[in-house]
């Protein structure tokens, strides 16, 4: 069984280089549309069922996954494995002033096996 938690948080400190917008810019958030996790639970098992990570993704504006990386995590092996998985994500795009628009933000992954809810923003 599977407890999924997704709460955005807005990161002040990323730069505008590369077309990027802030996050407290962003007049619609993205909003996960398709979320696969098969590898991710996996590790997860392996290390009991429960841990955290934080991934930082740059979400484009066709709502796809340009980069992910661990920025904290309960272990390096879940970090490396929350990240990976989050790059197979789709989000629905993100906008500025109604306009797709591309942006990096931390996405927090709270896991537990022992229950069967998935919840994401």
């Amino acid at each position: 069984m599977l407890m999924l938690i997704l709460a955005w948080s807005g990161c002040a400190s990323v730069p505008r280089s590369a077309g990027l917008v802030r996050p407290d810019e962003l007049d619609r958030e993205p909003r996960v549309l398709s979320q696969p996790m098969t590898e991710y639970l996996e590790v997860l098992r392996r290390f009991g069922g429960k841990a955290q990570a934080v991934v930082s993704a740059t979400i484009l504006e066709d709502g796809s996954v340009a980069e992910a990386n661990p920025l904290q995590a309960t272990n390096p092996e879940i970090g490396r494995a929350a990240a990976d998985a989050v790059k197979q994500w789709r989000f629905e795009s993100p906008t500025r002033r109604g306009v797709p628009a591309r942006v990096t933000m931390p996405i927090p992954i709270l896991s537990n096996l022992e229950d069967a809810t998935l919840l994401t923003p």
